[in-house]
């Protein structure tokens, strides 16, 4: 039984590594950007009053859940290595004929 070569195309590569390259730096700008629109001291005071009972605003979500995507990004990503580990050693029961 002939076996099913996987291979990655360097075009494919190329493009997914640029598009997470632009998305790292264009949300990590933003976020750099907006953290020093406020000092310090206007930043601790607006976190003090999101947590004294008042509903969380949409700046304490964003920055609190921006490193919470770290741990699943990494987890996807050793998933999905194995996943084509197991697709390279799987014999699918195809039969290559060879020209």
């Amino acid at each position: 039984m002939g076996t099913v070569r996987l291979t990655l195309d360097w075009r494919v590569l190329a493009f997914s590594g640029g598009v997470a390259i632009a998305a790292t730096l264009t949300f990590g700008l933003v976020a750099a950007l907006r953290g020093n629109a406020d000092s310090p001291a206007d930043q601790l005071r607006r976190r003090r009053r999101a947590t004294a009972g008042r509903a969380a605003t949409v700046s304490s979500i964003g920055s609190s859940s921006s490193k919470r995507p770290s741990p699943w990004c990494c987890t996807s990503g050793g998933l999905l290595l194995q996943t084509f580990q197991h697709l390279r050693n799987t014999d699918l029961g195809l039969q290559s004929e060879s020209c």
